[in-house]
């Protein structure tokens, strides 16, 4: 397998971007949630912030949506706070079918078309967890899942590929900003350097495009931020407080691939496509 650089975020549930197809700048799938737990959204927005497409579950996922996964060939994945993951159309969103994985994945990320990567700390405890792997077969439907390695201080929001390296995201260490990750190989799950210290607290989703690293926050912070992964500095922000009307916060972030998506989709929603989970765990206020 290519060595590739995974980045784990802390308090954004999780935000994936990458390029769209032919003309399209590129786009991100996003997951939000709002304050009584009663909706999850998913939405898509481009790299000026403009949300293209969204779309609201209920509870479909629980009380909401832990992070959102694309995998090259196009299959849309999501994961729930009720232990389940979802497999949707990526055009319109419908859900096509579900799997009770036993735990309640936070973070999750495609390593190609076969292998999602997951971090789930309701198996663990204060804050520590396991990065682990779900196997898919050759029709995109579950197969099996494995945790490969306890980690102490388990990121707890988000991982991401980036720069070719596996990135965490941490932020139950009570420091005043969301912690980067960035780890070996995913079997191993050893830690690579020190963690980078973000201007942001609660990052629950993470996304890497264009040779940006977009963040989201997880608690009362309807907004996306780009940041510089090496000093965890915010560069700007997407502000989308009027374009997710009713959401409370963001749970995942993740790239969207360059499978076409019909322009009938496009017109159904406002922005790259991000998820309102319903209700996270702890509250907090994202600062720049």
């Amino acid at each position: 397998m290519m060595r590739k650089t995974l980045i784990a975020v802390g308090c954004v549930a999780g935000l994936t971007m990458g390029p769209a197809s032919g003309a399209q700048a590129a786009q991100m799938w996003g997951a939000a949630y709002d304050a009584s737990y009663s909706n999850t959204k998913l939405f898509r927005f481009d790299t000026s912030g403009n949300v293209v497409w969204q779309r609201n579950y209920g509870n479909a996922f629980g009380y909401f949506a832990g992070d959102i996964a694309q995998t090259p060939n196009g299959n849309l994945y999501v994961t729930g706070a009720n232990s389940n993951l979802y497999r949707l159309n990526p055009s319109n969103g419908d859900i096509i079918d579900s799997w009770n994985v036993g735990g309640f994945y936070n973070a999750l990320v495609a390593d190609g078309d076969d292998t999602l990567y997951f971090l789930d700390n309701t198996n663990g405890s204060n804050n520590n967890g396991y990065l682990g792997t779900i196997t898919l077969d050759g029709s995109g439907n579950y197969d099996s899942h494995s945790y490969d390695r306890y980690i102490a201080n388990a990121p707890d929001a988000d991982l991401e590929w980036y720069d070719g390296n596996l990135l965490g995201t941490f932020w139950g260490d009570g420091g005043p900003g969301s912690d980067l990750y960035f780890f070996d190989e995913p079997g191993d799950g050893t830690d690579i350097g020190t963690p980078v210290q973000t201007d942001l607290l609660y990052i629950a989703g993470l996304a890497w495009a264009d040779d940006v690293l977009y963040a989201g926050s997880w608690n009362n912070n309807l907004n996306v931020y780009s940041l510089d992964p090496t000093t965890g500095n915010v560069e700007s922000k997407f502000d989308f407080l009027d374009d997710l009307d009713g959401m409370y916060g963001i749970t995942g972030l993740d790239r969207v691939s360059a499978v076409p998506i019909p322009p009938a989709a496009l017109l159904f929603g406002s922005a790259l496509i991000g998820l309102a989970a319903i209700g996270r765990r702890k509250p907090a206020q994202a600062r720049a």
